[in-house]
């Protein structure tokens, strides 16, 4: 999902995106989530930044009701209720790809209310794309404000958390086809926490073994090449708080864990080296179709806080399970509140109102939908009756007064569903879905580039570019040359190697632009004139490792990124299949890199990480400093040479590669500027 606050403006250097977001999204106080200082529910939050004046769409979606402002009835009752108040609103659709399958396809809904002016591309039925204006902030209560709401129904909460139950189920390992984000460990009691990891990566372990003896959380975490670990224990006394366990541990395991993660693979799982990446990466092995651990109790030793201390802990044990953050964990905050048995607006939910926890806003809460012009009377006749919160009840009159107000703010037409819908808290459900980096097919063909340079091929319509992500290819002498399923397996294998950020995504889409020439061919095309350059005994075919007469041709460029050469073919096939295998330079198993879309994408991107190590940082475009490879480096003066990093090879980088990239990096980004503002250095 790609996914930005309604209000956007520059992150400062100290920022992480969490804390971004929040400045963003600034919340009044007394028009919190999940309920307001009347203890009324409340689906949304009201933003008050002065930052800018222009809201922004969230994410693509379809522009589904909409009511044009009307700036003489806000000064006038019943919309001056309590102060001059905008009725401008727009209601969006958005369907949206967290993961595989049919549970990976969720559909919800952001709702924008007291819009002071609606922009003319605001029209219903049309589809609004991230980033695009919406409209202007306006007046609640006579001050500047925008009621800000995220929800979606019963089907898909099901599908977004995984669960319709409070709590996540501890008795199994969470979802396959859903995972993104951080990873999560249960350790229950009981779990042995050893002095040392054994030499050998073995599942004995010889040192002093203390036991634990209280459940706990470990919150296993990447980012730019560090790894950072987090235990979390229940607390006693506050049942619904998780303390954090000493303090986090930072590449305790060894330093830049990320960017090693490969080498470790290697070296630690080496009859199965992809297999033991993704235990490595997620704790467990997540494409089992395709990856399968040798042995099959290979231990996952890592370094985790306990309390009283620190210790090693096999996390691949078959009795601690293992979520991401796609299972909404508890533990960290994630709650499914379903217990307020009413249909008013009263909050009269036992968890909410006996919490003994300060932050609410991860209570994801199911009640009616505030907004349904056939609902108000009903949810505001409990104000006229004796209540604990009011210090007496309402009149007859004010009520009326107060009803009209909330009538008049309704939607023009309520397309949803009558009945409870399920609420999220705008930040926490913004900051959430940042961290899922599965792209959908529709993201692709988003942050796809058209066409490789107006001199070189006519414009790509969508239609063609949505068939090359999910079929067959034509077969070129006798090879498939675009493997089906391309869309669905990308994101997979983008997922497993952390090319999951904006800028880690389009340096990658960018690389395979000029590869592929954007998804149309997996296999490098040429005449024997061409491959006879990559012969044994020339420089080529020495620098691929290529041995017998032939191996040009038959070890051609194929995959996402044209793995290419004998020598790069048999590091391939012992990372996928073990140290001694030679899968894919046997006959005729070393077309498979083509034919296959999981092996054509992990291909490629088995030699992004393979090269990971190799940072360096571009000197400024515009506003980018960026590096190709990893996320750190040292700068260099000779830019052709640093451009030469970002997808390695320097043809076609003006024509094909830069603006591939900068196409990807405007869609992926939060930046308002056009792709057109940045140049890249010549």
């Amino acid at each position: 999902m790609i996914i930005s606050p309604p209000l956007l403006a520059e992150r400062t250097d100290t920022e992480n995106d969490a804390d971004w977001v929040n400045r963003m999204m600034p919340a009044d106080p007394q028009r919190n989530f999940p309920v307001n200082e009347g203890q009324s529910w409340h689906g949304g939050i009201h933003l008050t930044s002065s930052s800018s004046d222009s809201v922004r769409c969230v994410a693509d979606g379809k522009i589904i009701s909409l009511r044009q402002p009307d700036p003489t009835a806000r000064e006038i009752q019943p919309l001056n209720y309590n102060g001059a108040t905008d009725n401008g609103y727009v209601l969006l659709k958005h369907e949206t790809e967290i993961g595989s399958g049919e549970a990976g396809k969720i559909v919800w809904y952001s709702l924008y209310i007291h819009l002071n002016t609606i922009d003319s591309s605001v029209v219903p039925g049309e589809t609004l794309y991230r980033k695009a204006p919406i409209g202007t902030t306006g007046l609640v209560d006579g001050k500047k404000a925008l009621h800000f709401q995220i929800f979606c129904d019963d089907e898909n909460i099901q599908k977004i958390t995984g669960r319709t139950s409070p709590d996540t189920d501890l008795t199994k390992n969470g979802r396959l086809d859903v995972v993104y984000g951080d990873m999560h460990f249960y350790l229950p009691a009981g779990t042995r926490c050893y002095e040392s990891m054994p030499e050998t990566n073995s599942l004995v372990n010889n040192s002093t073994v203390q036991t634990t003896v209280v459940p706990l959380y470990v919150t296993m975490s990447f980012n730019k090449g560090s790894c950072t670990m987090v235990t979390r224990q229940q607390d006693a006394a506050l049942p619904d708080n998780y303390s954090e366990v000493g303090e986090p541990l930072v590449n305790a395991d060894g330093e830049d864990y990320e960017y090693n993660l490969y080498s470790s693979a290697l070296r630690l799982y080496p009859e199965s080296p992809s297999a033991g990446y993704e235990l490595l990466r997620f704790g467990r092995i997540v494409n089992t179709e395709y990856e399968t651990l040798t042995p099959a109790d290979a231990p996952l030793w890592r370094t985790v806080n306990i309390p009283g201390g620190r210790g090693f802990v096999n996390l691949g044990a078959s009795d601690i399970k293992v979520y991401s953050d796609g299972d909404f964990p508890h533990w960290m905050g994630w709650k499914l509140v379903d217990d307020d048995t009413d249909t008013n607006s009263q909050c009269n939910s036992p968890t909410i109102l006996c919490t003994t926890r300060s932050d609410l806003s991860r209570m994801v809460c199911h009640f009616p939908l505030e907004w349904d012009n056939a609902t108000v009377d009903s949810r505001f006749e409990w104000l006229k009756s004796p209540n604990d919160v009011m210090s007496k009840p309402m009149e007859e009159c004010d009520l009326k007064l107060l009803t009209e107000h909330g009538k008049a703010l309704c939607l023009e037409e309520n397309p949803l569903p009558s009945g409870r819908v399920w609420h999220f808290e705008p930040r926490a459900f913004v900051a959430h879905f940042r961290k899922c980096g599965w792209l959908g097919l529709e993201d692709y063909i988003r942050i796809v580039r058209r066409n490789e340079s107006s001199s070189l091929q006519p414009e790509l319509m969508r239609l063609e570019l949505t068939n090359w992500l999910t079929t067959e290819g034509r077969k070129q002498s006798g090879e498939i040359i675009r493997p089906v399923n391309v869309s669905v397996n990308l994101s997979k294998i983008l997922t497993k190697y952390l090319i999951v950020t904006p800028l880690r995504m389009a340096h990658f889409m960018g690389q395979m632009a000029r590869e592929t020439g954007r998804f149309k061919s997996f296999v490098e095309n040429g005449d024997l004139n061409y491959f006879n350059m990559y012969e044994p005994g020339t420089n080529q075919g020495i620098k691929l490792g290529n041995t017998q007469v032939g191996d040009g041709a038959k070890f051609k460029g194929r995959g996402t990124v044209h793995l290419t050469g004998r020598g790069n073919y048999t590091n391939y096939s012992k990372y996928r299949f073990g140290r001694t295998s030679n899968y894919f330079t046997l006959e005729p198993n070393n077309i498979l890199p083509s034919t296959d879309s999981y092996y054509s994408c992990d291909a490629g991107a088995y030699y992004w990480i393979s090269k990971q190590k190799y940072s360096v940082i571009l000197q400024p475009i515009g506003k980018l400093s960026v590096n190709f490879w990893a996320d750190k480096g040292s700068s260099q003066s000779d830019a052709s040479e640093v451009t030469g990093r970002i997808n390695p090879g320097r043809d076609g980088f003006i024509t094909v590669r830069w603006p591939a990239f900068v196409h990807a990096w405007y869609a992926l980004n939060d930046d308002i500027i056009l792709p057109s503002d940045f140049r890249p250095i010549k």
